[in-house]
């Protein structure tokens, strides 16, 4: 009898581990990616001679007391398995995001995947919007539903700026799969595009800032 007793409370106890590891995997932290721009499309392109425009994420070990402080606000946030990723952006802030996203689509569903401290050198307004693929660590598919919020370092009243993305299959990456008997044998990588609104643009030229991936 003892034994059975023993065996009942080893499985309840191995129950509850596994129970508490998945309310934990149910929320993400953003990871600090190394974060690579594979491509900067302007709405106008830059005149002739002029210095070109740069997108620089911020590598880890440079960020900023401010990059800091914002990451560990959010990872202490979702560290309560009570908060879900979007429940730390304001209800106007995730509005904004909806209607970026298909109809209808439930923000609920959204993880935080990235975090990006970067800044931007040489930008000029005449530049208007741009279209920035990053190259990122995480594996993204063309059906994943994918968001960007933009946050500047101006102070602690700025607010999350919802910005267009979308997953980018590289076209070297599906000519290789197409030459190639079975596609699985090709390691597939992906972009992530996201289209900077000039405003947004003019306030990384002011202060550092961060970009959020999330992805659903």
């Amino acid at each position: 009898m003892k034994n059975m007793r023993k065996l009942i409370a080893a499985v309840l106890v191995a129950v509850c581990l596994c129970a508490c590891v998945a309310a934990a995997e149910v929320v993400q932290s953003p990871t600090k990616p190394v974060a690579v721009v594979e491509q900067v499309a302007t709405t106008v392109p830059a005149p002739e001679g002029a210095e070109p425009f740069i997108v620089e994420p911020v590598e880890t070990e440079l960020w900023s007391e401010t990059a800091v402080q914002v990451f560990e606000e959010i990872t202490l946030a979702l560290a309560d398995p009570e908060v879900t990723p979007v429940s730390i952006f304001t209800e106007e802030e995730m509005a904004t995001a909806a209607a970026l996203l298909p109809v209808e689509y439930d923000t609920a569903a959204l993880t935080i995947a990235e975090y990006i401290p970067m800044n931007v050198i040489n930008y000029v307004p005449e530049l208007g919007d741009a279209a920035v693929q990053f190259v990122l660590p995480g594996e993204y598919t063309e059906e994943d539903v994918v968001i960007a919020m933009f946050k500047p370092f101006n102070g602690d009243e700025s607010t999350w700026t919802a910005l267009e993305a979308k997953v980018v299959v590289a076209e070297a990456t599906e000519a290789a799969a197409e030459t190639t008997e079975t596609a699985e044998a090709v390691e597939i990588t992906s972009n992530i595009e996201v289209l900077f609104t000039q405003a947004v643009l003019e306030a990384l030229t002011a202060n550092e800032g961060a970009l959020l991936i999330l992805r659903g």
